[in-house]
């Protein structure tokens, strides 16, 4: 016959074994998302720095035309 309270104690060994694994899987998963988040916004925040650079070029222009008449050209 098994020794009931060593099956139970082992049982509770597996089991938490088992929660600190899924624990630890958890984080190394957090941390994954996270470092993919970090480089989606570094490429995010280049491409908004491009389309200011853009639209800048693209009024600057008008900015000149629209100062030079004002008399405040520089």
């Amino acid at each position: 016959m098994p020794d009931l309270p060593k099956t139970v104690k082992d049982a509770t060994y597996v089991a938490v074994g088992f929660g600190v694994l899924g624990f630890q899987r958890a984080q190394v998963r957090r941390q994954e998302l996270r470092r993919q988040l970090d480089s989606q916004r570094a490429v995010a925040q280049e491409q908004v720095a491009g389309l200011v650079r853009s639209v800048e070029q693209l009024t600057e222009p008008v900015r000149r035309v629209i100062l030079d008449r004002l008399g405040q050209g520089s």
